[in-house]
């Protein structure tokens, strides 16, 4: 922070029609001859979906590219990035499968789009670069869970026992509504296996009423659904001070979806666990290992 910051002072606003959202509406979405059959785009994971909007958005130019421009050159997660080699050496079995399935999603859905990708301008590697920016910096929004990607607020680094900051979308200046983003995230059982869909981040406790919000359908960014709407970043409870740093809580993920989509594993996490048993046999065969079954 650049000043002290007051309690709930807002310290980014961003207009929903900067927001770079998972639904595009009709003009951006299909009806061109390299986009994929509505049924096929059904099959593909949104990351990889969003990811060509992502691409094409750079492409042309406009109010957004700024923001593309600023976005990281390299994001090394391991679905996208780590060699079978490198995932198994985690001695993560559970892990090493999702990004192998979310490995192959990719591929496929690289190979459903190429010819959008040849339009672009682009190849596999650069959506696999997209990719990897929207797993490790989205929030999600609305009972539907849409993906959104928020110039600006997507620079927030994470931090568990005290973020300094929450995220809230507002309406109308005298109605905030908006939920912590560990409410508005998918539940950590419910990661995708095969889609990537659990890389999602969010914010810490939003300074204002707890209400889910509709999903927009924006292009670049929010739709109709959203009208005025605001994303904002503001400061929690205690304000924030000059020269700290301005964080934000990514959920409350175990540290499975850190390593496998935002890039990293904290230090300390009040939220990891570990499957000892898959299912009830599992368990009646590490009793019976341990001689605690009788005969």
């Amino acid at each position: 922070a650049l000043r002290n910051l007051s309690p709930g002072e807002v310290i980014l606003s961003i207009p929903f029609r900067l927001v770079f959202s998972e639904s595009a509406p009709a003009k951006d979405g299909g009806g061109g001859a390299g986009d994929v059959s509505s049924s096929g785009a059904d099959d593909m994971p949104w990351s990889a979906l969003m990811a060509m909007r992502l691409l094409e958005e750079r492409t042309r130019g406009g109010e957004l590219a700024p923001w593309i421009a600023s976005l990281p050159i390299s994001v090394s997660t391991p679905p996208l990035e780590f060699t079978p080699r490198e995932l198994a050496a985690a001695e993560d079995a559970a892990a090493e499968g999702e990004a192998t399935s979310v490995a192959r999603a990719h591929a496929s859905a690289a190979a459903a789009m190429k010819e959008r990708l040849d339009a672009a301008g682009c190849t596999e590697r650069d959506l696999r670069w997209a990719t990897g920016v929207l797993h490790s910096r989205c929030f999600t929004h609305g009972p539907s869970g849409t993906h959104l990607a928020v110039p600006g607020v997507d620079m927030c680094n994470h931090c568990f026992e005290a973020p300094s900051a929450a995220v809230r979308v507002v309406t109308s200046p005298d109605n905030c509504q908006g939920t912590r983003a560990s409410e508005e995230i998918a539940a950590p059982a419910a990661a995708a296996r095969t889609t990537g869909t659990a890389g999602t981040s969010g914010g810490g406790g939003a300074p204002g009423d707890e209400d889910d919000l509709a999903s927009g359908s924006g292009g670049g960014g929010g739709g109709d659904g959203d009208g005025d709407a605001i994303f904002q970043l503001c400061a929690c409870e205690d304000g924030i001070e000059q020269d700290d740093e301005v964080t934000i809580s990514y959920g409350p993920w175990p540290n499975d979806p850190f390593f496998l989509y935002f890039g990293f594993v904290p230090l300390s996490n009040p939220n990891d666990a570990v499957v000892l048993f898959d299912d009830v046999a599992d368990v009646a065969a590490c009793a019976e290992r341990l001689g605690l079954l009788s005969t």
